[in-house]
C-alpha cells in the first residue's frame, strides 16, 4: 500500500521550532563540558543565536534563494511561552490528522527511509543533522519507530542531483554526502502506531531476516551473539579509519 505522509515540510520546521524553543538550554546541559559535535553545529547556531540576527540573516538568505535556510532560522530559537502552547496546539493537530490517516488506510506499520542520506561518511559530519527529517517525523509524533540496514551504496549510486535542478545549501551537502558514500549502509524506517511497539519490532525482525543472507547487507563490525572480543570476521567498514576500507579484523 502507498502511503504519502502528510505535513513533512512543516513538521521538519515544528521539530526545529520546538528542540531549540529554550534556546538549546536543555541541549547544552546535556553536552555539559563536550564540544558541540560537528554535525549540529548549524542548528546550535539556529537555536542560540539572538532573534535580531536571526531575523536579519533569514532576510539575507532569502535574497539569494536559501529558502529552506531562511524557514530554519525563522523556525529556531527560544520562544515566548505563548508561542510554545501554539506551537504545541499545531503538533497535536497534525497527529491526530496523521492517525486519522492511518486508521482510515488501515496501516498497520510504514517502511519509509530512514534519512535523507545513506550512512555520512567519517569526517563529513558538518551540517549532517540536515538528514534527520525522516526520523525526526516519528520522534515528534511520539510514535515507535526504528532503524534496520538492508543494503550498501553501489559505486553507480552516489551521482545525486536535487530534482528541482537547482542546488541550494543543503542539496550541496546531500550532494558531497552521496559521492562519497559508495559502500556505506543504507537502511529503512520501521514506524507503527502509537503504543503499538512490538508491532515495529516485529516488521524490523522480519526485514533484517530477509536481507541478511544478502552479499550486499551491511555487517556489523562485531557479532552481538559472541562472547569476549570474538569480531565478526566478514568484510565491512572500518569504524576507527577509512570510511571505504574494508576492516581489518585482529
Amino acid at each position: 500500500v502507498s502511503y504519502t505522509p502528510r505535513h513533512q515540510r512543516e513538521m521538519v520546521l515544528a521539530y526545529i521550532a520546538a528542540t531549540s524553543s529554550d534556546g538549546l538550554a536543555t541541549l547544552r546541559r546535556g553536552f555539559g563540558r563536550e564540544p558541540v559535535p560537528a554535525s549540529l553545529k548549524l542548528m546550535w547556531r539556529v537555536g542560540t543565536a539572538p532573534r535580531a540576527a536571526r531575523r536579519a540573516a533569514e532576510a539575507a538568505l532569502a535574497l539569494v534563494g536559501e529558502h529552506r535556510l531562511a524557514d530554519t532560522l525563522r523556525s529556531g530559537g527560544r520562544k515566548a511561552v505563548a508561542e510554545l502552547w501554539q506551537l504545541t496546539d499545531r503538533l497535536a493537530a497534525m497527529a491526530a490528522e496523521i492517525e486519522s490517516d492511518w486508521r482510515t488506510q488501515r496501516l498497520d506499520a510504514v517502511i519509509c527511509p530512514a534519512g535523507a542520506s545513506p550512512a555520512v561518511p567519517i569526517g563529513m559530519e558538518r551540517d549532517a543533522s540536515i538528514v534527520f527529517s525522516y526520523f525526526g517525523r516519528y520522534n515528534l509524533l511520539g510514535m515507535p519507530a526504528g532503524v534496520v540496514p538492508v543494503t550498501r551504496v553501489r559505486s553507480d549510486e552516489t551521482d545525486w542531483s536535487p530534482p528541482s535542478g537547482r542546488a541550494d545549501r543543503f542539496d550541496k551537502r546531500l550532494q558531497a554526502i552521496a559521492a562519497h558514500s559508495a559502500g556505506l549502509p543504507v537502511a529503512v524506517q520501521v514506524a507503527a502506531p502509537r503504543w503499538r511497539d512490538e508491532t515495529a519490532l516485529a516488521v524490523m525482525a522480519a526485514i533484517e531476516a530477509r536481507m541478511r543472507g544478502r552479499d550486499d547487507f551491511p555487517q556489523t563490525p562485531r557479532d552481538p551473539s559472541s562472547d569476549g572480543d570474538t569480531q565478526d570476521r566478514q568484510p565491512g567498514i572500518d569504524p576507527l579509519g577509512d570510511p571505504h576500507s574494508p576492516a581489518k579484523w585482529k
